[in-house]
């Protein structure tokens, strides 16, 4: 949102818009930005807390604290190795199998339905 403004000036040449409401734009920017990474901390402490990897849990650790700062931009680049983490973790632990079993059987379980 906070280049809005300076990609319409490069795209419509002889738009001037007026420096305060280029001003304004900039800081709407600026807050969803830091309102996004203060909403990801609950996120990133339930998934890391879930997690059985030691190594996931140290950079979740990390996560959490970084988004915190976000004020400063930098700390998002540690929220996005989180993600790619994640996704990594999820994909080697076959998570995604999980969510396909029935609620109440075991995993290899050979029982059966009964008809009605």
């Amino acid at each position: 949102m906070w280049a809005a403004t300076a990609f319409a000036v490069e795209l419509e040449h002889g738009y001037h818009p007026a420096r305060r409401s280029h001003l304004l734009v900039e800081d709407a920017g600026w807050v969803v930005i830091v309102s996004g990474a203060a909403l990801a901390i609950p996120f990133v402490v339930v998934v890391t807390r879930a997690s059985q990897k030691r190594w996931f849990r140290t950079l979740g650790a990390m996560t959490g604290p970084a988004l915190a700062t976000a004020y400063w931009y930098a700390p998002l680049a540690v929220f996005l190795a989180w993600i790619v983490a994640a996704e990594v973790s999820g994909s080697a632990d076959g998570a995604g199998g999980r969510a396909h079993h029935r609620v109440g059987y075991p995993r290899g379980s050979s029982r059966r339905r009964s008809k009605a």
